[in-house]
């Protein structure tokens, strides 16, 4: 038999959803879906949330604004800016780095050999990418 061919008449073209064979409850369970309305309260929350992300931008706009141009591009281009930059950089370079390597073993540790507790560690070596970045902030 080919890959063409099908030995269930049932399975040789795909439904949808107005078809007689899929009966009555599928139907009528698509059609509801399709007449939900959006809740209101899920768009009011998630434009509140998006205007709570601006907060930071907006206030480094309005400060940029009241001590003006020459002022902010001062600021701005001081030496001490560079120096925070390239610490940053540095910090952002090496962990990623130490992260990829502490990854890679810690990954082939548990994939590859047969270190007890392989379950357990597996977990444990997942749980920091289901907690929150402020979490482990804080």
């Amino acid at each position: 038999m080919s890959l063409t061919e099908v030995s269930r008449p049932d399975l040789a073209q795909p439904r949808s959803a107005g078809d007689p064979g899929l009966g009555p409850s599928a139907t009528q369970a698509a059609s509801r879906r399709r007449r939900q309305p959006y809740p209101v309260f899920r768009l009011v929350a998630a434009v509140a949330v998006a205007m709570l992300t601006l907060i930071p931008l907006l206030f480094v706009i309005v400060s940029t604004v009241q001590i003006g141009w020459e002022d902010a591009t001062a600021l701005l281009f001081r030496s001490r800016v560079g120096d925070l930059l390239i610490n940053t950089l540095t910090l952002l370079v090496a962990g990623m780095l130490a992260s990829a390597v502490l990854g890679t073993a810690a990954a082939w540790l548990v994939v590859r050999t047969t270190l007890p507790g392989r379950r357990i560690w597996g977990a444990l070596l997942a749980a920091p990418l289901a907690v929150p970045a402020f979490v482990n902030s804080y």
